[in-house]
């Protein structure tokens, strides 16, 4: 198994301007060269944050 990667990207959420700083795990499982699982953790309070509010995280994803 090879060692692991590290991807760092910074943004904000284009509808406020607010900073996204967001920390994400991402575990990515191979086999044979494919992808045989994929699981990320992140903090959805996060998320909301920077969106301004509950309603406001709902009305973007609809």
């Amino acid at each position: 198994m090879a060692g692991p990667e590290l991807v760092k990207a910074i943004g904000r959420y284009r509808e406020t301007g607010n900073p996204y700083n967001q920390t994400y795990i991402s575990v990515v499982e191979t086999k044979d060269g494919l992808i045989t699982r994929y699981r990320d953790f992140w903090n959805p309070l996060v998320a909301i944050e920077s969106v301004g509010s509950v309603n406001d995280a709902v009305r973007f994803s609809e």
